[in-house]
């Protein structure tokens, strides 16, 4: 008498199993591929210059920033009198006696302040006293004036 039972053969248990492992195998490497090229969420595999950042924004560069590169004082020559305005002490050196006799000259001392920018240029600020900052530290510049950064 032959009983009916509800196993498989042999040959047939082992061709599902193998089926079944092939499957596993076959979607383990598509979830390998999808993280290892960004696809999957979570964990990208993108560079960091490549992230965008978080609010969709590019970083914000002050354009008014900048590292104090020099301080140095120069001898400022100004004319007063009938004809005002300003003299350069090189065409007083170059011409001693040129000019009208009701002119005077007056000497005083500013501050030559040099700014690298953030961008990489440069700028000259001009100060009637000595400034309170140092080279090497980071300023703005504000309407021709400096402040701490």
């Amino acid at each position: 008498m032959e009983a009916v039972n509800g196993h498989q053969s042999g040959s047939a248990r082992v061709r599902s199993l193998a089926i079944a492992a092939a499957a596993a195998v076959g979607v383990a490497a598509l979830i390998g591929l999808g993280a290892s090229s960004g696809v999957l969420p979570g964990k990208r595999a993108a560079a960091p210059e490549e992230t965008p950042p978080p609010s969709g924004l590019k970083p914000a560069v002050c354009a008014l920033c900048g590292i104090v590169e020099s301080i140095r004082s120069v001898e400022v020559y100004e004319e007063s009198g009938a004809g005002g305005g300003a003299a350069d002490l090189r065409n007083n050196a170059e011409n001693p006696g040129a000019g009208s006799p009701e002119k005077n000259l007056r000497k005083r001392v500013v501050w030559r302040v040099t700014v690298r920018m953030t961008d990489g240029s440069y700028r000259a600020i001009s100060l009637p006293s000595p400034p309170v900052f140092a080279v090497g530290e980071k300023v703005r510049v504000v309407e021709g004036r400096l402040v701490r950064a």
